[in-house]
């Protein structure tokens, strides 16, 4: 088993990260995660970066230490194991404040769903696999992050989130090893490396609101415009857009061409008439605006399907859930339903499909031929 009782530093200027650095680079694995403002601050920044090796636990102050390119390239060499949980996330943030790019990632949470575990948190991991239980006080988790100094309860969680991964990772490599599926899950690992933070398109984001494919024409042009105003609002006050105007308002003013205060009811506050009158400019630009007409494709498709479709699917999914049953792995990792729907509907596109970049290369030799013996 690993070190347990590791001490924690708190880096806080380039010289103590140089001399931790310096230990890091010749460690076999470290362990990575981030804690941001998110729920506090707008756009979000990442504002604790946890380290864990055999050494000990390094909490890097984000805020103060101000060039952290040797950091990226530690994170960036190919001959150090990065253990993380749940690193989708952690991996666009780095990328997206400091341009940092993961080799020789090995995401817990992922590993542990391809074994057969069925609660794949954190906490529920480290309980199943190592037999330690450890508190996740969700209050701290929800804290300001870039709120300074940090509390020792703050410190402890952050210290928390990585104790333990370097363990779980060598519990879940013997496991892998013995299912013989690394190279499944190397596959998985190597699509969390590539990904990289995409900034939101302003003149397609608003469309990614909830409700705003039932608005007509002018409702989205409107919600394009109240869309505008809430992240120009949110960047000014550094406060999440949410915050700003709820979702759900978006679409109630949009829909109704008006500010309806029954329905606003985070409008009735005294100190929103500023924002009150600026919804209202906004709409009234949003109704002179030409009405926005979105293609199908913006959309979910709600197209029905044929009875041969419908049989041929419901063929593919028993199929699924009786092959997950024997691998003891959650149905959605041996084929994806809308992968399956597409196949259903056009069953002479398979050869195509397989393909299809959300297809792994380890479930096309395993499992195409299953399905092209369903097909027509």
């Amino acid at each position: 088993m690993g070190k347990r009782h590791l001490p924690v530093q708190f880096i806080k200027d380039a010289t103590q990260l140089s001399g931790v650095l310096s230990v890091l680079k010749e460690e076999p694995a470290v362990a990575l995660d981030t804690e941001s403002n998110s729920r506090h601050g707008y756009p979000e920044k990442v504002c604790l970066i946890q380290i864990s090796a055999s050494s000990g636990i390094y909490l890097v102050d984000t805020l103060a230490v101000k060039n952290l390119d040797i950091l990226g390239s530690l994170l960036h060499n190919p001959s150090i194991i990065k253990v993380m949980h749940g690193s989708d996330y952690d991996v666009r943030c780095l990328d997206r404040q400091w341009n940092f790019r993961i080799t020789n990632l090995f995401d817990t949470g992922v590993a542990a769903r391809f074994v057969g575990v069925k609660q794949v948190g954190l906490a529920s991991l480290i309980k199943e696999l190592l037999g330690i239980e450890i508190i996740k006080d969700s209050k701290i988790q929800k804290s300001d992050w870039a709120s300074r100094p940090l509390s020792a309860a703050a410190l402890r969680y952050a210290a928390e989130d990585v104790r333990y991964l370097i363990e779980l990772r060598n519990v879940l490599q013997k496991r892998m090893e013995n299912l013989g599926r690394e190279g499944w899950v190397k596959e998985e690992f190597e699509r969390l490396e590539a990904i990289h933070y995409v900034a939101p398109n302003l003149e397609t984001a608003f469309l990614s609101v909830k409700g705003s494919y039932q608005l007509d024409g002018r409702g989205r042009a409107i919600l394009k415009r109240l869309f505008a105003l809430r992240e120009e609002e949110a960047c000014k006050r550094n406060i999440p857009p949410y915050y700003v105007i709820p979702h759900d308002a978006l679409i109630a003013i949009a829909s109704a061409g008006s500010i309806d205060l029954d329905i606003c009811l985070f409008l009735k506050h005294e100190k929103n008439e500023r924002l009150s009158r600026l919804i209202q400019r906004s709409v009234v630009k949003g109704m002179e605006d030409p009405p926005i007409y979105s293609s199908l494709s913006d959309y979910p498709s709600r197209t029905g399907m044929s009875i041969s479709a419908t049989n041929l699917l419901n063929q593919l999914k028993v199929w699924r859930s009786e092959k997950a049953n024997t691998l003891n792995i959650d149905p959605s990792l041996v084929w994806s339903m809308p992968s399956l729907k597409r196949i259903s509907r056009c069953p002479g596109s398979f050869r195509v499909e397989q393909y299809d970049s959300g297809i792994r290369r380890w479930q096309r030799k395993m499992f195409s031929l299953e399905i092209e013996s369903y097909l027509p």
